[in-house]
């Protein structure tokens, strides 16, 4: 059963897909899929991080790769920095931001 709390989240987010003009309710489904896949694999990968550096090993399971793309960009960029770069303002009304909250300070 859904609370008053859950529900009110859900019309955020919703209101959120529907302010950047997606209203099709299974474009938003997938869209929420994806976002959640995205957090499982980020934290998967900080989890590992976390791991060897506590270990003080390297990684056994790399989730994202090392190195930079061919336009000079990390690879294993974790959603939070992602989530840092979103605008002050838009992230209160911001879908992206309902799933990575912002938890770290000067993410690059």
């Amino acid at each position: 059963m859904l609370t008053g709390e859950i529900r009110g989240q859900i019309d955020r987010i919703w209101d959120s897909f529907w302010t950047g003009g997606i209203s099709n309710p299974l474009e938003v489904i997938e869209q929420i899929t994806y976002l959640l896949f995205i957090r499982r694999l980020d934290d998967l990968q900080t989890l590992e991080e976390r791991k060897a550096a506590r270990l003080k090993r390297p990684m056994a399971r790399r989730i994202f790769p090392e190195g930079i793309d061919p336009r000079g960009r990390p690879y294993d960029v974790h959603a939070a920095a992602i989530a840092f770069a979103i605008k002050p303002e838009s992230q209160s009304n911001d879908a992206f931001s309902s799933f990575f909250p912002v938890t770290c300070q000067g993410a690059p």
